[in-house]
């Protein structure tokens, strides 16, 4: 999977933004958010965001289905 260029891309992550860096469509990536497949997102008032860092140590270690 060939990742973007991450110095571009903003520290939070929209849903759309998290998913294309996953190489992922939105759905899925909402749908693994619902099985606990990939790391939860922030809450920041009604919004929901992904910190790029964490997201990049998920995949780093494997893309491990999430505890808890």
């Amino acid at each position: 999977m060939m990742q973007p260029d991450t110095k571009l891309l903003p520290r939070l992550l929209t849903a759309k933004e998290a998913a294309k860096f996953c190489g992922i469509s939105t759905r899925t990536l909402w749908r693994w958010v619902s099985g606990r497949r990939i790391i939860q997102p922030l809450h920041i008032g009604e919004t929901r965001r992904w910190d790029r860092a964490a997201l990049e140590q998920w995949i780093e270690s494997g893309c491990p289905k999430v505890e808890g």
